[in-house]
């Protein structure tokens, strides 16, 4: 984000940023994201251009604000690679979506997966994925030679985006045990084809 820290920390300065993000969500409610424009959000948003660039370098600068915004209410505090980990990071996920079901159902409706948004979305979700393990070293390596931490947390953001996708996206979706499940099965369990194995 362009604004430094004691700007955006102030009353004023959190009530312009949610009022960005706020506008940013509503529009790419009502059309993708490459559609909108600067000058949208601000009106939305009910403010100047000046003030818009006084806090983001652009849209894309303001998305990951949004995404950021989300982590913050989403993320589990020490988030580790255990069981109970994935499980409450899906939930709260599930949780977000639930609360904001029809805002998300027209994200998601003027926004394919191959879209900006998306895109956007995967590559802040892998990025605090890596930043998660390393922080608290969640993985322990089977693989000889010693697979990348990265690799890793590049693996497990991707399935769980798949299975997030699969539970909220599509025409026959998955309950939130099926979802435990497939994690147990795909992420808890990549030992059984010689991959990695998580804290229990």
């Amino acid at each position: 984000m362009k604004a430094d820290e004691q700007r955006a920390g102030t009353r004023t300065g959190r009530r312009i940023l949610n009022g960005m993000a706020d506008a940013l969500l509503e529009l790419v409610g009502e059309q993708s994201f490459e559609q909108v424009r600067v000058n949208a959000i601000c009106e939305r948003a009910d403010y100047p251009r000046a003030t818009f660039y006084n806090y983001f370098a652009d849209k894309y600068d303001l998305l990951n604000h949004c995404w950021a915004r989300f982590a913050a209410s989403m993320e589990p505090r020490d988030f580790e690679g255990t069981r109970d980990g994935f499980h409450t990071l899906f939930d709260r996920f599930a949780d977000l979506f639930d609360r904001n079901a029809e805002l998300m159902r027209k994200i998601f409706a003027h926004n394919g997966l191959d879209g900006a948004l998306m895109r956007s979305l995967t590559a802040y979700f892998i990025a605090r994925m890596r930043e998660s393990f390393r922080a608290n070293h969640c993985y322990h390596l089977e693989v000889a030679g010693g697979l990348p931490q990265d690799l890793l947390a590049d693996f497990c953001a991707n399935t769980m985006l798949l299975i997030m996708r699969w539970t909220f996206l599509s025409a026959t979706p998955i309950s939130r045990d099926q979802a435990h499940a497939l994690i147990d099965q795909l992420i808890i369990n990549t030992e059984t084809s010689g991959t990695a194995t998580t804290k229990q």
